[in-house]
């Protein structure tokens, strides 16, 4: 057989071994606390992102970022951190990012205008990993023996989050009065 016939189906067999080969060599299970919050979090925002609005959903999550960040943060600096504390602060700061990444790429391809939209994407993306490329060597440099440095550092991008959601709120009903 030639043609699309057996494009198609060698598209399906190279989808099918892509989809499940690495499961089969057990490399995502390191993932799966990570995936299992993501999980969760892309749950809530999907029951609650409908009714109050992905602004509040933005603000909400990056609120429970820093309070969560906050709690790390002053546990690590005063000696108190255990494990099972920082299990949980851990938790609850990845699922406030689950929370604002969504809701923030949503309202930032939403407020761009249609033929800027992949350009926006990629610029969103990008930034992204340019900022975890740079920020990862900073809390190497600040040290190794305390979680001090990486929960200051969550703290500082939760409270970065928390205040541009608010500003970019703000700004979006100034100029979309209701």
């Amino acid at each position: 057989m030639t043609g699309p016939h057996l494009t198609r189906r060698l598209v399906v067999v190279l989808g099918f071994l892509s989809a499940v080969g690495p499961f089969a060599i057990d490399m995502y299970l390191a993932s799966l606390p990570q995936i299992a919050r993501e999980l969760v979090a892309n749950l809530i925002n999907a029951t609650y992102a409908p009714r109050i609005g992905p602004e509040r959903m933005l603000v909400v999550g990056a609120a429970l970022g820093v309070a969560s960040a906050t709690v790390m943060t002053v546990s690590a600096a005063t000696g108190i951190l255990s494990i099972p504390l920082f299990l949980g602060c851990a938790f609850a700061t990845m699922g406030a990012a689950g929370l604002t990444f969504g809701n923030a790429n949503a309202l930032g391809l939403a407020r761009a205008t249609p033929r800027n939209r992949g350009a926006g994407a990629a610029l969103m993306g990008a930034s992204q990993f340019a900022v975890g490329a740079l920020i990862t060597p900073v809390v190497g440099l600040w040290g190794e023996e305390t979680a001090v440095p990486m929960a200051c550092v969550m703290l500082v991008g939760a409270l970065l989050s928390l205040t541009l959601g608010i500003a970019s709120n703000r700004a979006s009903a100034r100029s979309h009065p209701s």
